[in-house]
């Protein structure tokens, strides 16, 4: 074999290296967005969840929500406990939402992304 074979053989199987590690790096990208896919739409549907317990009311039962909050902490800072009654504070009630939406824009685009690999 001439040494130009011997190179064109070689520039072959480096091409076809390449090709096989962009593969396994898109595979891995794919792996990554699935999992940021399933991350947000756990967030979303906690925040739906929680919010929709909650939606179009003022206050509640502490009782509810205690059992609304449960081990999510972070959701106690949208009630205002004060004896029986547990005060929704409409502010953060509004950022939950916001980011609720928000989850849903970036859901969307991952689907997008996701149908197109």
């Amino acid at each position: 074999m001439s040494n130009q074979e011997e190179l064109k053989l070689k520039e072959k199987e480096l091409e076809i290296e390449i090709l096989k590690t962009d593969k396994k790096i898109l595979e891995l990208m794919k792996e990554e967005k699935l999992i940021q896919l399933r991350d947000n739409l756990e967030r979303a549907r906690l925040i739906g969840m929680f919010l929709s317990e909650i939606v179009d009311k003022k206050t509640i039962s502490t009782k509810l929500a205690w059992d609304i909050i449960g081990n999510n902490k972070e959701f106690l800072s949208v009630f205002n406990i004060k004896g029986k009654n547990a005060i929704i504070n409409q502010e953060k009630f509004s950022e939950l939402e916001s980011e609720y939406f928000e989850l849903e824009k970036v859901l969307d685009k991952e689907k997008e992304y996701l149908d197109q690999i």
